[in-house]
């Protein structure tokens, strides 16, 4: 089932890539419903998501409307904002070894692991 869901999230990007005209008078409702599922974690994986929301992101560019594509851009990485405003990186080093690039002590007490900072990152660059 799995697979599936992966193929079909894909097969919708392709669509959106290829064809956003066709699914530009529909946009509302589709991000209404990828808003709903992703609002239930088991509902759909990270992964998923993430594809859902690039199709979503395709079809945006055809809006030809820059404030409301930059309002839209702006609500889906409204979340992720927090996390890069969070910290303040004045030298590479410091982002690197905060995003797990360069090995660092973890303190065994601390709830935030490296690697649990780089899948954020990750995730958010996506």
């Amino acid at each position: 089932m799995k697979n599936v869901r992966r193929h079909a999230c894909c097969s919708l990007v392709k669509i959106c890539k290829t064809y956003p005209d066709l699914l530009l008078p529909g946009f509302n409702e589709l991000y209404t419903h990828i808003k709903q599922l992703s609002s239930n974690p088991e509902q759909l994986s990270q992964m998923e998501k993430t594809t859902l929301l690039e199709a979503l992101i395709l079809i945006s560019n055809r809006f030809h409307d820059f404030q409301k594509q930059s309002d839209f851009i702006g609500e889906i990485l409204g979340p992720v904002k927090v996390l890069f405003f969070r910290f303040t990186f004045y030298v590479s080093d410091v982002f690197s070894s905060f995003s797990g690039g360069v090995p660092i002590y973890v303190n065994p007490s601390s709830t935030q692991s490296a690697q649990g900072v780089t899948l954020h990152l990750r995730d958010a660059v996506r």
